[in-house]
């Protein structure tokens, strides 16, 4: 079980809002997938930024912080990170 949604406002930039696989499916590359796919559609879009918005404390949100990072993502401020696209 997963679910995905972003968001964008017709700017060269979007959130992913959110990115959800069930515990139990977890470690699957089914995330990593998913993102592949969001980000795909947002260059179609001409999206040039995702962004991502983390939880807070960092420590009830661990796997996101990990996470973003192994797909390219950076912490660009407290609790939001950034990848840009290859268009």
């Amino acid at each position: 079980m997963c679910f995905i949604k972003y968001l964008y406002n017709y700017t060269n930039e979007a959130f992913v809002h959110r990115l959800y696989v069930k515990a139990s499916e977890k470690r699957r590359g089914i995330g990593s997938a998913l993102l592949e796919r969001i980000e795909s559609e947002m260059k179609e879009r001409g999206i040039a930024v995702s962004k991502v918005h983390l939880g807070e404390p960092r420590e009830q949100w661990f796997e996101s912080y990990a996470f973003y990072p192994k797909l390219g993502y950076a912490e660009y401020e407290p609790r939001y990170m950034k990848k840009e696209l290859q268009c």
